[in-house]
């Protein structure tokens, strides 16, 4: 999970002081990610003005950005109309697709304003990304994934990363261990959120493939193979019954003598798994994880999303897995609490109960003994 500051929106000042210890700590090189336990909460929010969020020194090969970047009349007007609100979605959108037809280098100067305005944007961070590996800007790429992935747990993102990894590291002798380690740190970070099916779906598939010579290496596999789909199982993923089912396969093809063992005592996990799946799909599906984050303004469709997330997050405390594991219970909920924030970071309520939850649960595990490590 990401680096969170329990503390508000402050002062740009304020700001560019927090943040500083934060910009020393990187992601490595994306093709030497790998899973991190670090006991730590959700990202701090962005000031208004969003240009302190990350340094100066780490926004490279640009020009000035204060200056205008559009040639197009119409651009042109977006610019201006973003000197009165850099909020205004509408006119970002405009020179977001200009940029997109443009060459990467002066593409680059417009996608760093949008993301120093927007840093917890995940569509954004994607979009830029993007444009830069169909340029095959590979180094920029990685780049640009050590300084957004740990704080925006956004899960187009990282499907993003892994799908880099995949297909650009393909002719690394360690290929394989790479991208190994890279699913192995997505789901790490992404793996509870509803949507990351395809990536526990394609892990397994990449498992099973897997060549190996020898019955200690044969064991090996099988047993990572067992240990991932029972994790996949426990998770509420939308699809999850297709995964159990192919886990059942999986277990009959090991031992078939051994595989109902195996099956029955999976089974009510991933009852549960399915009933809380199906139940966010059916409670939740309008949840807005996409908006661009913008200042409280109190228009009556920001209110709903709010009050939303809220119910989505009150439900998540209330143990809707039925589980016994409280680690992974308070896992489900700062995660909650940190997709909200993504979209919700200026609204400082919400902040203090994530802390507040956060400071409960760890005097709670303490008390017991239990220290929670979140990735």
């Amino acid at each position: 999970m990401a680096t969170m500051s329990t503390t508000p929106p402050q002062s740009q000042q304020q700001q560019q002081e927090a943040v500083q210890p934060m910009q020393v700590e990187q992601v490595p090189p994306a093709v030497l990610l790998q899973p991190q336990a670090v006991v730590q909460p959700p990202t701090q929010p962005p000031v208004q003005q969003g240009n302190s969020f990350f340094s100066k020194k780490l926004i490279k090969d640009t020009t000035d950005l204060s200056q205008p970047w559009s040639t197009t009349t119409e651009g042109q007007r977006a610019e201006g109309k973003l000197k009165s609100n850099p909020y205004d979605i509408d006119a970002w959108g405009i020179l977001i697709r200009e940029a997109q037809g443009q060459h990467s280098s002066r593409a680059r100067i417009l996608f760093e304003k949008l993301v120093i305005q927007f840093p917890t944007c995940g569509r954004f961070w994607k979009t830029y990304i993007e444009h830069e590996m169909g340029h095959r800007n590979y180094d920029k790429v990685e780049k640009l994934f050590q300084r957004c992935l740990k704080r925006v747990l956004h899960i187009d993102l990282w499907k993003c990363y892994v799908n880099y990894v995949r297909d650009v590291k393909r002719e690394l002798s360690n290929y394989r261990e790479k991208l190994t380690k890279a699913y192995e740190f997505a789901l790490d970070n992404v793996g509870l959120d509803m949507n990351s099916t395809s990536i526990w779906q394609d892990f397994i598939h990449f498992l099973k493939t897997s060549d190996c010579t020898g019955n200690f290496a044969e064991a090996q596999k099988t047993n990572q193979l067992r240990k991932t789909y029972q994790r996949a199982i426990a998770t509420a993923l939308q699809g999850v019954e297709n995964i159990w089912k192919s886990y059942s396969d999986f277990e009959t093809s090991c031992n078939q003598s051994l595989a109902k063992k195996f099956v029955e005592d999976k089974t009510r996990v991933q009852m549960a798994a399915r009933r809380t799946a199906k139940a966010f799909e059916t409670e939740y599906r309008s949840l807005n994880k996409n908006s661009p984050p913008v200042p409280p303004t109190g228009n009556p469709k920001e209110l709903q999303q709010i009050e939303m997330w809220k119910s989505y997050i009150n439900w998540e405390k209330s143990n809707v897995l039925q589980t016994d594991d409280m680690v992974t219970l308070t896992k489900r909920v700062m995660f909650a609490y940190e997709q909200c924030l993504l979209v919700f970071p200026y609204h400082t309520h919400i902040w203090y109960e994530a802390a507040q939850y956060l400071e409960f649960r760890s005097k709670f595990m303490a008390e017991r003994g239990v220290l929670i490590h979140f990735n």
